[in-house]
């Protein structure tokens, strides 16, 4: 995989609307995930922690360089370079409207690479 297929399957990944019928309504009303531009707009509210706020306020790329970091093509290269702004703000423009599953089933794959499974740490929890 190169970064133009992944861009594609971010694409193709994006959520259609669902319709939803709530109770005492004749039509339906349509509802779509939050994207990754809403969860950034709700993690840089003041009731989040300060830490966090601040890495989204001073890099408005952050969560991008992040996946950036860890998404790597068959041949183990990294398909982003984090330090590129504008291959930053390419992945950007397609996460923010299409990604939050994508972005969500990334980050637990790589955290699964990390963390053992309680069966396979040993006593100590190596």
């Amino acid at each position: 995989m190169d970064r133009a297929k992944f861009l594609l399957g971010l694409k193709r990944s994006a959520v259609k609307l669902t319709a939803f019928t709530p109770p005492g309504f004749t039509e339906p009303i349509y509802l779509r995930p939050l994207s990754m531009a809403d969860i950034k707009a709700v993690i840089t509210k003041p009731d989040e922690p300060k830490e966090v706020r601040e890495r989204l306020t001073n890099d408005p790329l952050y969560i991008e360089r992040g996946i950036a970091r860890i998404v790597r093509g068959a041949d183990g290269n990294l398909l982003f370079d984090e330090k590129d702004d504008a291959q930053m703000a390419e992945l950007k423009s397609v996460m923010d409207n299409n990604a939050h599953n994508v972005s969500r089933l990334i980050h637990e794959a790589h955290e699964a690479l990390q963390l053992p499974d309680k069966s396979e740490a040993d006593p100590k929890g190596n």
